[in-house]
């Protein structure tokens, strides 16, 4: 492309009957302008058009980048989706089995609390049982002995008539009542003992007599800590007083 430089030093022969040299150099210098004002021109346009491509690729690579976000965010989206609906599957399947393993220990534990209810009644009643029987055999042991004795008083309140006159009449009276006194007294402590045995052996109750209740039972199957409870050491120790009791008052009575 020629320039204005060319143009302005360009230098044409000279022949006879040729153009005006000033009109040319005139019409020369108007092209120059013009063309230096093009050339002006193009090098903006040309300038323009670099910087507007660098601006359409910094928008590709940004739509790129967009794009590429906006494939990053479904993907993560959908990453997070499903991990929820595992997550969710795998909380409610182990809501489902924490609830049957909550329903079965809870059959285990009725089952196992039944059989250990049953176990108790059956030593509550086997404990009463033993309990009455041994009552009622003392019992029976208090009367024989207070038949016995009724013969021995008898006996020695109706003495042979040789016998009072070898002592006082003062002396063979004050025996008489000594001993109808001793007597009276110990028949009727054996009446009120055997009066005591039968309260005891007629208020007795399941209630009252039971073994003692393992904790976990106390809190599992609404049995109150506070509640009175008889063991099988309890109960041995209140049959021991019983024969004790019995036994002693016999042995008061042998005496007389």
């Amino acid at each position: 492309m020629i320039t204005p430089l060319e143009i302005e030093n360009k230098e044409f022969s000279k022949q006879i009957r040729g153009y005006n040299a000033d009109e040319v150099d005139e019409f020369l210098d108007l092209i120059i302008e013009d063309i230096e004002t093009l050339q002006e021109e193009l090098i903006a346009l040309r300038n323009e058009n670099a910087d507007l491509r660098e601006q359409n690729e910094d928008y590709k690579r940004s739509q790129v980048n967009v794009m590429n976000t906006i494939d990053t965010a479904k993907k993560l989206m959908k990453d997070i989706s499903e991990s929820a609906e595992k997550r969710a599957e795998i909380i409610i399947k182990n809501a489902k089995l924490d609830a049957e393993m909550i329903v079965r220990d809870a059959k285990d534990s009725a089952s196992h609390y039944g059989n250990e209810s049953a176990q108790l009644r059956d030593k509550i009643l086997q404990f009463r049982a033993r309990y009455k029987k041994l009552l009622r055999d003392e019992i029976d042991h208090i009367e024989d002995k207070g038949s016995d004795l009724l013969s021995d008083l008898e006996k020695e309140l109706f003495v042979s008539p040789v016998d009072k006159t070898k002592r006082p009449n003062s002396v063979l009276r004050t025996e008489e009542l000594s001993k109808e006194d001793a007597g009276s007294d110990i028949l009727k402590e054996l009446e009120r003992d055997v009066d005591e045995a039968e309260d005891k052996l007629d208020s007795l109750d399941e209630t009252k007599v039971i073994e003692t209740i393992p904790e976990h039972m106390e809190t599992k199957i609404g049995v109150p800590k506070e509640t009175v409870a008889l063991n099988s050491k309890d109960i041995e120790e209140l049959i021991q007083k019983a024969e004790n009791k019995a036994k002693g008052n016999v042995e008061d009575l042998d005496e007389i």
